[in-house]
C-alpha cells in the first residue's frame, strides 16, 4: 500500500495509507481523528477505497515529552523588560516633577520681564533721559505688586544714555532681581 501526504503542524508530517480509517502514532505527537468517512469495498479491482465524497481529517496534538522549540518569553526575560520599564518610567516622572516644579519659577520670572518691558516703554514715551540716580515705581500686573527701578548712565557719547531698569517683587533693595533690561535712548532735541 501507498502513502499519501497527510496535514503538517510544527513540522510533523501525517501519513495516512490509502483506505485507512485509524489514525497511526506520529514522531513528536499523537494523531487525532477528527471526522472519519468509511471505505468503500470496489470488487473489481479487490481493495478497499475511501469515498470520495467525504475526506478524513487529522490534527496533531503536542507530546509534551518531545523534543519540539517551545514559543514565549522565560520569566527572566520578562523580569528583565520589567525592570527597564521601570527605570525609564522613574525617569519620565523624574523630569515630570522637575517641571512642575520650576512652573511657578517661570511664570514670575516671565512677568517681571513684562513689568520691565513696560517700564522702558514707558521710558521712551517720555522723551527725556531719567536721572543719574535710581527712581523707583510700583507696578500691578496678574494680581501681584512688583517694585521697579531704573536710571541712565553716561556712555562715551554726550548723545545717548544707557537706561537700566531692575524689577523685583519685594521692595528691598536687597531682594533678588527678577528681570533686569539696559537700552539706549539718543538725546531728544
Amino acid at each position: 500500500m501507498t502513502s499519501a501526504k497527510g496535514l503538517s503542524s510544527n513540522n510533523l508530517y501525517i501519513s495516512k495509507p490509502k483506505g485507512s480509517v485509524r489514525p497511526e502514532p506520529v514522531e513528536g505527537g499523537k494523531l487525532q481523528l477528527l471526522v472519519s468517512c468509511p471505505a468503500s469495498f470496489d470488487s473489481a479491482q479487490d481493495e478497499r477505497k475511501p469515498s470520495s465524497k467525504c475526506r478524513n481529517f487529522f490534527t496533531v496534538i503536542p507530546d509534551p515529552e518531545s523534543s519540539l522549540p517551545q514559543r514565549g518569553f522565560t520569566l527572566l526575560e520578562v523580569l528583565l523588560a520589567l525592570a527597564l520599564l521601570a527605570i525609564a518610567g522613574m525617569s519620565v516622572l523624574s523630569l515630570s516633577g522637575e517641571s512642575v516644579r520650576n512652573t511657578p519659577i517661570l511664570e514670575q520670572r516671565l512677568l517681571a520681564r513684562l513689568v520691565a518691558d513696560n517700564q522702558m516703554t514707558e521710558l521712551y514715551l517720555q522723551k527725556q533721559w531719567p536721572t543719574l540716580n535710581w527712581q523707583h515705581k510700583d507696578y500691578e500686573l496678574a494680581d501681584k505688586q512688583w517694585f521697579t527701578r531704573f536710571r541712565s548712565v553716561k556712555t562715551a557719547d554726550e548723545d545717548f544714555r544707557a537706561i537700566d531698569v531692575e524689577v523685583r517683587a519685594q521692595q528691598d533693595e536687597n531682594a533678588p532681581i527678577l528681570a533686569s533690561l539696559r537700552s539706549y535712548m539718543g538725546k531728544q532735541s
